[in-house]
């Protein structure tokens, strides 16, 4: 029984292969239909992992294959590596990849054709075994070969839809992707170079055996830093986001920001803290140099955000705000830190996709359209979306009982007690403060204006604007977790604590 469960991180990734094929197949309702029973095996799958991962206290490596052919010290593996973190994430990225398929459906139906939904849902089914991949892998080839699907995956998303400039922004986000793929390979076959290793461990090991860290090895690491941050969005290189999201469906969108982005900076961490190990980074400037982009990401995403004009695009600057909370907290490199960036990674991907799936309800109540002065009294048509967005609003700010509290109470609490320069846990106490004055400011008016009276009735459309029982399904699922993470915290974060020497 004991082999069986050590392989389920496999079965996941293999369900999520067939689940793709069956999608690209099946009638559009019934690929729809499979794409859910996917997410349901994977999540079912990671939650026995998840506890027996806790149960035995330790964490687990499942080889496929070793490959050592000569004396020459090429050494090739293929491995899975999990614990209690990586079989939390990957149940937390299926079940709520699953519930925004499932409340985006109406979505789906309207924006791509009939034709094309099935290769829609087998892009979905790719983009969750992408994610989860990067979670469990333990190989750092193999990472770059799910980072490759999850980008084709992404671009399939983005450029299904049939209303809308969508080919411009799938380009831009496509060429931004690969250059940072680009830049990732590069980092790693001058790591194999130096170490002959592929596997994540050896290579740290490796690492830790050189006299100094010469040139070449600190041209390695940082290419894979740098390429894992701007397929994160990470500022300076945030600027494709707004296009890509605001021009994707409303599922799509929530996929991309609330999921892909998140499998991208987990795999950072995991390179960061386990391949090169916190001693030999420390040595360099990354931590220092990924915590002054991702504060000035906070506060410049942010007042992007308040300059919009529409509300898509006020959202999609936001998550380019918030993956600077998780760089930041990278970038402070101490546990309690790296536990309030995974917790943020829980949070907003479960308040980001909420909130484009509600918005894009609220864009309907509008006629399709998405400036804020057509949004006036949408909320007031639309009760059930103007709440549940509400809701995802006041998380982002950081009311408290909302996931989005927790987050920054946790990013709070490190600062104070990291053992950090104190200028680093100034800037991130100023940080904090400042994003959330900004946060309020943006959200705030957006919340105010969905709720104001409404002065031209032309614009309001008050027909269909009852949501789907797979609407209300999908997103009253949504809202529970964030609910959950903001009351229920203490278990997850007990998890996460757990889990973090096992993780690093």
């Amino acid at each position: 029984m004991n082999d069986i469960v050590l392989a389920f991180p496999l079965f996941s990734i293999i369900a999520c292969f067939i689940g793709a094929v069956i999608c690209s197949i099946l009638p559009k309702n019934k690929a729809f239909v499979a794409s859910l029973i996917v997410c349901l095996v994977v999540a079912s799958l990671s939650a026995v992992v998840l506890t027996y991962t806790l149960v035995e206290g330790k964490s687990f490596i499942y080889t496929m294959g070793h490959f050592d052919p000569n004396e020459d010290g090429i050494r090739i593996c293929n491995e899975i590596r999990f614990g209690p973190i990586e079989a939390l994430l990957a149940m937390f990225f299926a079940i709520v990849l699953g519930l925004v398929n499932l409340g985006g459906k109406k979505h789906q139906d309207r924006n791509i054709s009939e034709k094309k939904q099935n290769l829609f849902y087998t892009m979905l089914c790719l983009v969750l075994v992408s994610c989860i991949s990067l979670i469990y892998t333990n190989d750092i080839f193999t990472g770059f070969v799910f980072l490759e699907v999850s980008t084709l995956a992404s671009c399939g998303c983005l450029v299904i839809k049939e209303r809308g400039p969508v080919i411009l922004p799938t380009i831009r986000y496509m060429i931004f992707n690969l250059v940072g793929s680009g830049l990732f390979l590069i980092g790693i076959v001058t790591l194999y170079d130096l170490t002959g290793y592929l596997s994540i461990e050896n290579i740290a090991t490796a690492i830790k055996a050189m006299p100094t860290l010469n040139m070449p090895t600190m041209l390695g690491m940082m290419l894979v830093v740098i390429g894992l941050s701007i397929k994160s969005g990470l500022f300076p290189f945030h600027f494709w986001m707004p296009d890509a999201y605001g021009t994707a469906n409303a599922t799509s969108s929530g996929v991309l920001s609330g999921i892909v982005t998140k499998g991208y900076v987990v795999l950072l961490i995991k390179v960061i803290f386990r391949m090169f190990t916190y001693e030999v980074v420390v040595q360099t400037p990354i931590f220092e140099i990924l915590f002054v982009l991702g504060v000035i990401g906070m506060i410049v995403g942010s007042i992007n955000a308040i300059h919009q004009t529409s509300l898509d695009r006020m959202i999609a600057f936001s998550s380019a705000a918030q993956i600077g909370y998780v760089f930041m907290g990278i970038g402070l490199g101490e546990k309690y830190a790296l536990i309030a960036a995974f917790f943020h990674i829980l949070s907003h991907a479960t308040t980001k996709t909420l909130l484009f799936l509600t918005s894009a309800n609220l864009f309907q109540t509008a006629h399709g359209s998405r400036k804020f002065r057509h949004l006036r009294g949408t909320g007031r048509i639309a009760v059930f979306n103007g709440v549940a967005f509400s809701i995802g609003a006041f998380s982002m700010v950081g009311l408290p009982l909302l996931a989005g509290f927790m987050s920054k109470y946790l990013f709070v609490n490190a600062a104070v007690v990291s053992s950090v320069p104190t200028w680093m846990k100034i800037s991130s106490l100023f940080a904090l403060v400042c994003s959330t004055v900004l946060n309020a400011t943006y959200f705030g008016r957006t919340v105010i204006t969905i709720y104001l009276p409404i002065e031209d009735e032309s614009l309001i459309n008050k027909e269909n604007n009852k949501p789907t029982p797979l609407c209300y399904a999908g997103i009253s699922g949504l809202l529970l977790i964030n609910l959950t993470l903001g009351i229920l915290a203490s278990p997850i974060i007990d998890i996460l604590e757990k889990g973090f020497e096992l993780f690093c």
